[in-house]
């Protein structure tokens, strides 16, 4: 009745715990396909830490620190020397989590002949050396030669030189692979744990057809998780995953595909408040209740007996019980080597996983609460272990009921299960090895490159060696009074430190700087020391986290700024004639602020007062300081309205701070916004409170200064490294700080002292300075500096040079076997459409142009090689006319004026398109001019020649011929 009641349930829910595994992986792999996210500054929380060479500290508030343990002798304290400090933290074992070693390539198997599973879940590797009814004496490679008090063992397994024995552990994640997104699953005492819903983990532990699982899972709250026995192989199982990304199937058919996964797997499953065993295939179903779960915290220790052949599983308590016999045959009887552990929901925690080769013998139900050995044969042998004969190896055994001993040989032994006893002991700290060895008590000191602790069950402290261990677990932490425990307050200096690798909650202390060290001291939460950061530490302090970025405005971005080139004269004077009549601009949003902007970053609220050769001279309240030189400056806002915020699109952005080939030699230094919104190229030479002096194409000309909003320095270390002035050396070696205020401010300079919640130190630039850390948002420290500067307002405005047009198209020979004009992805695709106005006020539109081959010359009046191009391309297609071929040349962002005066002096006359905003341009990718681009009559990319060689004219030549008579381009490699 029971089988019959359980079977009907197995068909609703059987097939709702696959869906809701499978779908799980379903959503994980169309999260795999996503593209990736937009490049953006950093982020401001640092990445999980990877394990490198030095083991790694864990704090209950979330820090972390890489490092080393260092001596102490005061019971329950950590001594964490980290390198980015002068001296070692003292950190209370009660703020600890635990502290993890990184893993070698491969782990140690554990030595000794047995396997002590002691009270508290410790776990031993070693020789049994004596046992009678109050002691045992074991050596192991860990402690040495102990006496432990018999009744804080709890079992003895046969561990030495037992071929059926193949995997007991857990020994962390090693063996694991995360079929979820990785990090779902961690570990701790060696334990796989998760809280997260759909955290999966396939264990390759290659089991046999017939075998012995024994296995204990605990929880903390209401479970829902699944361990299946007989899963797939890993490559089975990567197969799929791999087939439903390549199909993108929806979660329906993900769930279909991926069903075998599980289809013939034996699964421990809680339902509806109790954990069940259950299989089903495509014809068969069994389902048996193993025990009611309650919610709250709790564990399941049970002992599979697997038969995959016969389709057979025999589930028995930890104590031998027999709890439920399934049967359910598989099509073909195949064998699937692996487990499956997934948490649904809730937690789950594997604590014991024990995998052996299993005779086939029906197993033997055993009396739990009596002293017991098994044996190889399933046979159970009853009674009091009263000795241990070392010579012989073998347990002596009294009957409970009295009678004559019995001895068991090693040869016979699968288990020793001794009487359990109650075990209150107090464990503070856990110690787990490489090799599976745990042991717990309490720290009383650490010294000479060992763990010196209490074990319970043992008269003498313990000396446990550094040197092999995985992880020290803090597995009791003292109820914390929150009154006394509550958090930092800004204004106390309260934050988090994040460095390469590091995360500290806590606050600045004061510290007197040594040699090699920063005035910057640290005190981590949880610690009763603060250490001094070193010289080159680099990282920052976090009081206030920035908000998310927002999503730019689509028409902030596309507004119409006009970019003018500074080369050609004309231009120049017509943005500078604009200047000098138009009445101030009081465009653009108010709250401004009038500021200088450094290379570091630092933003200073100030007048400017002057500009000239030697660099800037300005008023602040913030020093005394009135100059600072023009290597260090990168941008003065000088007006109030609209001033602090550069809107521009990329391409805009991209052409402005482009450098023309022929500008390499004496590029320009400064960029010019006027208040209405357009720029200009150019060399400051001096500006008093009522002119700039700007050089334009070696024409000196007076602006009004009050036409100016800003003036942005473009440096010639920018496209050349090699011309970087020298940087000053640090003072006393030590680090520089920024420190970024709420209001926006940035102030950069070298700390010499902190006291009373303010920061005090030397600007190269301000002089003395102190900064209260209740207006700091961050605290940026070293080479953080420099990494964040290129994320400030001004910090992308650096100059770049053109592309450099193909060297292919210069070939004499044309040995590529590749028709020039052809190296362009866009070559063969569809030409994209636009619409521009022409010089002579009509207005021109390609998609009407069908029929005819249209030849695109993308120009400026400012580009000598345009100007050395244009005669050719024009020559060219003038031979061609007839056959209905048109020469359209495109100016980039000119006025009229200057472009007809340039085509009257160079006698040409092709129809000139204006593309007033570079939009035409983007589109056809024209990063470096000259650049030429012909269409056929369906409206395609046939060629695109960039630059202007020699060569040019005949190669537009030969490519009109292919292009009329319909002759297709050779597509042979390029020349490197």
């Amino acid at each position: 009745m029971l089988m019959s009641r359980s079977l009907s349930l197995t068909r609703s829910r059987t097939g709702l715990s696959i869906v809701a595994v499978l779908g799980m992986i379903a959503s994980t792999v169309v999260r795999a396909d996503d593209p990736p996210p937009a490049p953006a500054p950093p982020p401001e929380k640092p990445a999980v830490v990877v394990p490198g060479k030095l083991p790694v500290v864990h704090l209950l508030n979330g820090g972390y620190a890489p490092g080393t343990l260092g001596p102490i002798d005061r019971p329950g304290t950590l001594r964490w020397d980290s390198p980015s400090f002068a001296r070692p933290f003292e950190f209370s074992a009660n703020a600890v989590n635990a502290v993890h070693w990184p893993l070698p390539a491969a782990l140690p198997r554990p030595e000794g002949d047995f396997c002590f599973e002691l009270a508290g879940g410790d776990l031993v590797y070693g020789a049994l050396l004596d046992l009678d009814d109050r002691k045992a004496v074991i050596q192991t490679p860990r402690m040495g030669k102990v006496s432990l008090d018999r009744d804080k063992i709890r079992r003895i397994d046969r561990w030495s030189n037992s071929s059926d024995l193949i995997y007991s552990g857990p020994n962390g994640l090693t063996g694991w692979t995360e079929v979820s997104p990785r990090g779902l699953f961690r570990e701790e005492s060696g334990q796989p744990i998760s809280e997260k819903p759909g955290a999966i983990l396939l264990g390759q532990f290659g089991l046999p057809a017939r075998a012995l699982v024994e296995f204990e899972i605990s929880w903390k709250g209401k479970p829902d998780f699944l361990l299946a026995l007989g899963v797939g192989t890993a490559e089975e199982q990567k197969t799929r995953e791999e087939e439903v990304r390549r199909r993108a199937m929806n979660g329906q058919a993900a769930q279909k595909l991926n069903r075998t996964s599980l289809e013939n797997a034996f699964r421990f499953e809680v339902w509806e408040g109790e954990l069940v065993a259950h299989r089903e295939t495509e014809t068969e179903a069994d389902l048996a209740p193993i025990q009611p779960i309650a919610a709250g915290p709790g564990r399941v220790h049970l002992q599979a007996y697997l038969d995959q052949e016969k389709g057979r599983m025999t589930v028995l308590s930890s104590s031998g019980q027999p709890l439920c016999d399934l049967s359910v045959k598989s099509k073909h009887g195949e064998v699937s080597p692996n487990i499956w552990l997934a948490n649904l929901k809730g937690d789950v925690r594997l604590e014991r996983l024990r995998i052996s080769k299993w005779g086939g013998d029906s197993p033997r139900e055993a009396k739990a609460d009596l002293a017991r050995i098994h044996l190889n044969d399933g046979s159970i042998v009853y009674g009091n272990v009263v000795d241990f004969d070392e010579k012989s190896r073998e347990f002596v055994v009294k009957p409970e009921a009295g009678g004559e001993e019995s001895r068991v040989g090693l040869d016979r032994l699968a288990s020793v299960f001794l009487a359990p006893s109650a075990d209150d002991a107090r464990r503070t700290l856990r110690a787990v090895y490489l090799d599976g060895t745990r042991i717990s008590g309490e720290l009383t000191r650490i010294q000479d490159d060992a763990i010196w602790m209490t074990v319970p069950g043992l008269s003498e402290p313990c000396r446990l060696p550094i040197d092999g261990l995985r992880s020290l677990v803090v597995i009791r932490h003292e109820p914390v009074d929150k009154d006394k425990d509550k958090e930092v307050e800004k204004g106390d200096s309260g934050g988090r430190l994040e460095m390469d690798g590091l995360l500290l909650p806590g606050e600045l202390a004061s510290t007197s700087p040594d040699s090699g060290t920063s005035a910057l001291a640290w005190k981590p939460e949880g610690s009763a020391t603060a250490s001094a950061l070193k010289a080159n530490a680099s990282g920052k302090v976090i009081y206030k986290d920035p908000p998310p970025p927002k999503s730019p405005n689509l028409a902030q971005q596309q507004q119409r700024v006009r970019v003018i080139q500074a080369q050609p004269v004309g231009v120049a004077q017509g943005f500078l004639r604009a200047l000098s009549s138009a009445p101030p601009s009081q465009s653009g949003p108010p709250g401004g602020r009038r500021a200088i902007h450094l290379r570091t970053g630092d933003i200073i609220p100030s007048e400017i007062t002057k500009i000239d050769e030697a660099g800037v001279t300005f008023r602040t309240t913030l020093s005394d300081s009135t100059f600072v030189p023009n290597e260090k400056v990168k941008a003065v806002e000088l007006a109030l309205g609209g001033a602090s915020v550069v809107r521009l699109n990329k391409s805009k952005q991209e052409r402005l701070l482009t450098l023309p080939r022929m500008q390499k030699e004496s590029p320009p230094t400064h960029l010019i916004r006027a208040k209405n919104g357009d720029y200009l190229r150019g060399r400051i030479l001096g500006m008093d409170d009522k002119n700039v002096q700007v050089e334009v194409r070696l024409e000196t000309k007076q602006v009004p200064r009050d036409r100016i909003a800003r003036i942005i320095w473009l440096h010639p270390d920018e496209v050349d490294p090699t011309k970087a002035p020298a940087k000053p050396p640090e003072s006393k070696g030590q680090a520089r700080v920024q420190a970024v205020r709420s209001d926006g401010i940035r102030l950069t300079f070298v700390p010499e002292k902190f006291a009373e919640g303010t920061l005090s130190g030397r600007s190269d630039v301000l002089g003395p300075c102190r900064v209260s850390m209740k207006q700091v948002d961050q605290l940026l420290i070293g080479t953080a500096i420099d990494q964040a500067a290129a994320f400030t307002t001004y910090g992308p405005w650096r100059l770049k040079n053109a592309v450099e047009p193909k060297i292919a198209m210069d070939e004499e020979d044309g040995s590529s076997g590749r028709s020039p004009g052809t190296e362009s992805a866009l070559v063969g695709k569809p030409a994209p459409d636009f619409k521009l106005g022409l010089l002579n006020g009509e207005t021109f539109k390609l998609s009407e142009q069908k029929g005819k081959v249209i030849v695109l010359d993308f120009w400026a009046t400012w580009c000598g090689p345009c100007l050395q191009a244009m005669p050719q391309v024009e020559r060219v297609t003038d031979e061609f006319k007839d056959k209905g071929v048109k020469l359209i040349a495109v100016n980039l962002q000119e006025g009229a004026p200057e472009i007809k005066a340039m085509l009257e002096r160079h006698k040409l006359h092709p129809t000139v398109a204006l593309d007033r905003d570079g939009v035409v341009a983007e589109r056809y990718a024209a990063n470096a001019i000259p650049q030429t681009v012909i269409i056929d009559k369906e409206g395609n990319i046939s060629r695109l020649f960039v630059g202007g060689s020699p060569k040019l004219g005949d190669q537009i030549r030969e490519a009109l011929n292919d292009v009329l008579s319909g002759a297709k381009p050779a597509k042979g490699p390029v020349k490197e």
